[in-house]
C-alpha cells in the first residue's frame, strides 16, 4: 500500500493520499484510494490510473479513487482509517454512459454485473476503472467462457478492457 501511496503522491494534482483495502458492496476486498487535491487542481480516475500504470502492475491500481476535502484525523492528529468513507468503485468515472448495441454486448454487460459491484455499465466503460481487478478478471473469464461456450484467454481482459472490445473479441472467437 505504501508503494501505491508513494506513486499517487507523485501526481501533480495530489496533495495527500491514503490507500486502504476495503470491502466492496458484496463484501469482497478491493483497493481504495482517498485523495486530497492541491488547491485549484482537478483530476479524475483516468488521470490517476494512467499515472500509476507508468510504474505499477495492473493489480496494484486501486479500484476506486475518492476525492476528499481532507483526510480524517484522530484527536491526536493521526490518520483515522475508520472514518474513511465507504469505497465507491469507479467513483470518478470519466466516461458517459453508452448503451449496448448488440446482443453480445448485452451478454458481456450481464457478466460484468455478476462480477463487479457497478450497477450501470456502458459499452465504453473500462473493466479496471469500475471496480475490476486481477481476481475479478479471472472470475469474468470463467463466467464468459461458460456462458458463451468460448475459450477466452485471461489476457483478453487486460488487453481489451471495455465491453465493446471484449464483445468484439468474443464474436471473433466464436467465428473461428
Amino acid at each position: 500500500l505504501g508503494e501505491i501511496e508513494y506513486r499517487l503522491r507523485q501526481h501533480p494534482a495530489v496533495s495527500a493520499v491514503v490507500v486502504a483495502v476495503r470491502d466492496d458492496k458484496r463484501g469482497e476486498k478491493m483497493l481504495s484510494s482517498y485523495v486530497v487535491l492541491k488547491g485549484g487542481m482537478n483530476a479524475n480516475s483516468a488521470d490517476f490510473r494512467a499515472h500509476l500504470k507508468q510504474n505499477l502492475a495492473e493489480f496494484m491500481i486501486p479500484a476506486s479513487f475518492s476525492i476528499l476535502e481532507s483526510l480524517p484525523l484522530t484527536p491526536n492528529g493521526k490518520l483515522d482509517r475508520r472514518a474513511l468513507p465507504d469505497p465507491q468503485a469507479g467513483a470518478l468515472l470519466p466516461q458517459e454512459y453508452a448503451a449496448p448495441r448488440t446482443p453480445m454486448e448485452e451478454k458481456v454487460i450481464d457478466a460484468w454485473k455478476k462480477v463487479l459491484t457497478a450497477e450501470r455499465i456502458g459499452i465504453h466503460d473500462n473493466f479496471f476503472e469500475i471496480g475490476g481487478d486481477s481476481l475479478r478478471a479471472v472470475q469474468l473469464v470463467v463466467q464468459l467462457s461458460d456462458e458463451l461456450e468460448v475459450n477466452l484467454p485471461l489476457e483478453t481482459i487486460f488487453e481489451t478492457q471495455t465491453v465493446a472490445e471484449i464483445a468484439h473479441k468474443i464474436a471473433n472467437l466464436q467465428l473461428n
